[in-house]
């Protein structure tokens, strides 16, 4: 008896009669989809750099911002559990650390220093629960920003994402649809959605813009009596380097990133004191900073207005690029 022989995947894109994207370079099936899709993001993420632009230029010379509690480590796993919340990064340019600020300094609190290529401004985190509201920063989100693209609204995000995880029928979704819009539930509803195949189009498109699942066969062979045999098991996986690839390419989380190095300081005594270093997160700590500070210098960029880029290659190979492409690992060793 002839054994099949397993199940082989096209090892190149040729075989897949893939298409090249003209907006961000992947190979795709539905072409004609996929850049309609890819090119309102790409509209929206410049709308969205736009406004930031706009906003620095205007605010200048102010003092540190005051944030109301410590924020926890923002990862871009969070932008995909749920929508970002747009944080005010504006760049404040407080030249003299010891100036006096504007309003008064908690008791005890937190300075955080930012690299200069970061442009963010020194922000302050009080330690006492007893601050005032007015010591706050309020969250201000831009008038471009449209985080739960390419939903029409958040509430089609919202709904979308519970008949996904709950694996609903399409009977079930046209119920709830029917019997929101028809006024059973509520008198008006944000959700857009007329019936399932709606629903269907906007999380197609979603997924195009998003890193997809692969598929992989694995061969296992037992040796024994009863389960001696040959296995094929097929893995459904998300590559990492791809999506940790989108996250750096990213525009839209440049204000949340976490690329470049910070020094925080815990200060007790009502004023901004650098004798007590925090070493919290991987980019407060020395090295990250040394490394960052490298980079500008190798490249002969040393004015404050030096923009680092990190760049991903085809080689899986991280750089950052200023004016032309230079290895970190070459300024590791040297």
């Amino acid at each position: 008896m002839t054994r099949k022989k397993p199940r082989q995947r096209p090892s190149t894109q040729s075989q897949l009669n893939l298409k090249q994207c003209q907006f961000c370079r992947d190979h795709v099936a539905n072409l004609l989809q996929h850049e309609q899709i890819c090119k309102i993001n790409a509209t929206n993420r410049r709308n969205a750099m736009e406004y930031l632009t706009q906003q620095r230029r205007q605010r200048q010379n102010r003092a540190p911002r005051i944030v109301r509690h410590p924020p926890r480590a923002f990862s871009p796993m969070d932008v995909d559990n749920d929508p970002p919340v747009e944080h005010d990064a504006e760049p404040q340019n407080l030249e003299d650390e010891h100036a006096q600020v504007e309003s008064p300094l908690p008791e005890r609190f937190i300075y955080v220093r930012h690299h200069r290529n970061a442009d963010k401004n020194p922000e302050i985190i009080p330690l006492e629960s007893s601050s005032s509201p007015t010591e706050s920063t309020p969250v201000v989100a831009g008038p471009a920003d449209c985080p739960f693209a390419p939903f029409r609204t958040f509430a089609d995000y919202k709904f979308a994402s519970r008949c996904v995880k709950r694996r609903m029928s399409n009977a079930e979704i046209d119920e709830d649809l029917k019997d929101m819009r028809g006024g059973v539930y509520s008198s008006e509803t944000f959700i857009t959605f007329r019936n399932h195949s709606d629903l269907k189009r906007s999380v197609a498109a979603a997924r195009i813009t998003n890193v997809s699942f692969e598929s992989e066969r694995f061969i296992i062979d037992f040796k024994g009596t009863h389960f001696g045999k040959r296995y094929y098991i097929d893995v459904k996986f998300r590559d990492p380097w791809k999506i940790m690839k989108r996250w750096i390419c990213d525009e839209t989380l440049a204000s949340v990133s976490t690329w470049h190095s910070q020094e925080k300081y815990l200060c007790l005594n009502g004023e901004i004191d650098f004798s007590n270093p925090l070493y919290d997160e991987p980019w407060t700590g020395k090295l990250w900073r040394e490394i960052e500070v490298r980079a500008c210098e190798a490249l002969g960029h040393n004015s404050n207005s030096a923009r680092t880029q990190i760049r991903i290659n085809c080689r899986r190979r991280l750089s950052i690029r200023l004016a032309s492409p230079v290895s970190i690992f070459g300024w590791i060793r040297g």
